[in-house]
């Protein structure tokens, strides 16, 4: 599990089940963000996102 912008991983686990519930607990402390999930090819299999951005709102 990555996050952006870091150059290295945050920890390693033994499925993708696993992980991705760490990230989307991470991401959920962290709002807005999003947990992108990849097939390991680098193609977006799916993206959940947590709160909401409000500089679409206001316009910036």
């Amino acid at each position: 599990m990555t996050k952006e912008g870091e150059d290295d991983p945050r920890a390693g686990f033994v499925g993708r089940e696993e992980a991705l519930t760490e990230a989307c607990r991470l991401a959920d402390a962290d709002q807005p963000s999003k947990v992108t999930v990849d097939n390991g090819d680098g193609i977006i299999i799916e993206e959940r996102l947590f709160g909401q951005d409000l500089s679409q709102e206001i316009g910036a």
